[in-house]
């Protein structure tokens, strides 16, 4: 699309978790802040309880073995020490992210290749790397709205393939877009949220104003969790699911 005439712009987090090795990992993708307080024991702890394991292969399990199988214990626990730096520096790409966030890439190449010369115009879409929660993408984007002098709204597709319930967040001023869309695609259910900055705070908004963000999971109290992603679980996409929220995020594009 044309980003200097765009009036809306969809954007769409392309990067790919790392593989968490935790039981029943939850992502709060409409609370950044929130997030990367609950991320931090998933994603320390078992490189903590790998290190001990190490510990134990160098100084403890020896003591039992014999000479042979003490120098085979060693080769494994070069091995060992390879992959744990491999993991802690660089962490190991997760094989399977069919709702974070295949489904989000594939909803916006549908709209890219059904759309006519002057939806083009009107509509852009940007595919956004987060970088590992570092949000580079998002800042580089801002920036590059501020040099054009503009600020289109904006809407973010972020785990949408699968979940129990629709949710939209919304920003500082689209508190109104946000119930007029709910208003309009009522029979979806939709809950809305409010984001305060430290909500946009580590998700692909961060760096943005007038921002919308749908995601598809469960309400828990008063957090939205998404389950299943950043595993070797995140494999299927409910269809029907993923059809509704087309439709909201078509409802949204002609408002």
């Amino acid at each position: 699309g044309n980003l200097k005439s765009a009036k809306k712009i969809v954007i769409i987090p392309y990067d790919t978790p790392s593989l968490i090795l935790w039981p029943n990992y939850k992502y709060y993708p409409l609370e950044g802040d929130y997030f990367i307080r609950k991320h931090f024991a998933p994603a320390f702890l078992p490189m903590i309880v790998a290190y001990f394991i190490l510990l134990a292969m160098i100084y403890i399990f020896p003591q039992f073995l014999n000479d042979f199988a003490q120098v085979v214990l060693f080769l494994m626990a070069v091995a060992y020490l390879v992959v744990l730096l491999i993991f802690i520096l660089r962490g190991f790409a997760c094989p399977h992210n069919r709702n974070r966030n295949d489904a989000s890439i594939k909803m916006a190449l549908d709209f890219i290749q059904a759309m006519d010369a002057k939806t083009k115009k009107e509509i852009a879409f940007v595919f956004m790397d987060h970088a590992s929660m570092k949000g580079y993408g998002s800042q580089v984007f801002g920036e590059y709205l501020e040099e054009l002098h503009k600020n289109p709204k904006k809407i973010v597709l972020n785990c949408i393939g699968r979940g129990e319930e629709i949710a939209i967040g919304f920003s500082k001023g689209m508190r109104k877009d946000a119930i007029e869309l709910s208003r309009r695609c009522k029979e979806y259910n939709i809950k809305t949220k409010s984001m305060s900055e430290l909500d946009l705070m580590h998700t692909p908004a961060h760096a943005l104003s007038d921002v919308l963000y749908i995601s598809c999971g469960k309400f828990e109290e008063e957090h939205f969790v998404v389950y299943d992603t950043a595993s070797f679980k995140d494999k299927k996409i409910d269809e029907k699911r993923y059809e509704e929220v087309k439709n909201i995020v078509q409802t949204y594009i002609q408002m």
